[in-house]
C-alpha cells in the first residue's frame, strides 16, 4: 500500500475490509481512545477474534461456534511463540530444482504482482481491492524470474505444498507440515492461558 492511500484514508474510519475479512478497531468505554482491535471473517459471522486493553492489561476474547474465552495475554511469551513458530515453518522450507521427481507434472497455482487499492470509502469505513496476477501451469514450467508464491496440488486438485518462487530459486514444504506446525503453536497458546 503506497503513501497516497494512506492520505486519502479519513481519520475517523474504525472498520477496514479486506475481501472476506474485517478489522475493526475498538475503543476503550471510559474514554473513548482505541484500546484494540476485532478480526472477523464475514463467511462465519458468528466467530471473531478480539484483541483489547482493560485495566492496562492485554486480554483476548475468542469467539468460536461452540465456544467463547476469554483469556489474559502475555504478549512478550505470545510474540516469541509466534516467532518461533514462523522462524521453524520458514527455516523447514526446502529449495528445489524445476526438474525434482516428485514435483514433475504437478498443478502449480501461482500468485505475483500485488496491489492493493482502496475500492471505497466512508467516514468510519474503508473497503480495499487487492489486483494481483494468478497463474496455473505445471511445476516444470514455473517462470522463475517472476517472484511468486502459491501451492502444488495432486491429482484430485488437493494443495499438498506451499511454494515460493524468489529470486530465481523454488522453495517448497508440504502444507501437512505447515498445519503440525500451526497446532504446536495453538497448543504451546493454550497452554499459556
Amino acid at each position: 500500500m503506497n503513501e497516497k492511500i494512506g492520505k486519502q484514508i479519513p481519520k475517523t474510519a474504525k472498520e477496514f475490509r479486506f475481501a472476506d475479512l474485517v478489522i475493526k478497531l475498538t475503543a476503550n468505554r471510559d474514554d473513548g481512545q482505541i484500546s484494540g482491535f476485532m478480526y472477523k471473517d464475514t463467511k462465519t459471522p458468528s466467530q471473531h477474534l478480539h484483541l483489547y486493553f482493560k485495566d492496562n492489561k492485554p486480554y483476548m476474547h475468542q469467539k468460536l461456534e461452540t465456544s467463547e474465552q476469554r483469556l489474559p495475554i502475555d504478549y512478550e511469551k505470545f510474540l516469541l511463540e509466534l516467532g518461533n513458530a514462523t522462524t521453524d515453518i520458514f527455516s523447514s522450507f526446502e529449495t528445489v530444482e524445476l526438474t525434482d521427481s516428485r514435483f514433475i507434472g504437478k498443478d502449480v497455482n501461482l500468485i505475483s504482482n500485488f496491489n492493493m487499492k482502496l475500492s471505497r470509502i466512508k467516514p468510519k469505513e474503508v473497503s480495499f481491492e487487492q489486483d494481483f496476477d494468478q497463474d496455473f501451469t505445471i511445476f516444470e514450467n514455473i517462470d522463475t524470474a517472476k517472484n511468486s508464491f502459491g501451492v502444488t496440488c495432486d491429482e484430485i486438485g488437493n494443495e499438498t505444498h506451499m511454494i515460493i518462487v524468489k529470486d530465481g530459486d523454488v522453495f517448497v514444504i508440504s502444507i501437512e507440515e505447515v498445519e503440525k506446525k500451526g497446532k504446536n503453536l495453538n497448543s504451546i497458546m493454550a497452554s499459556d492461558a
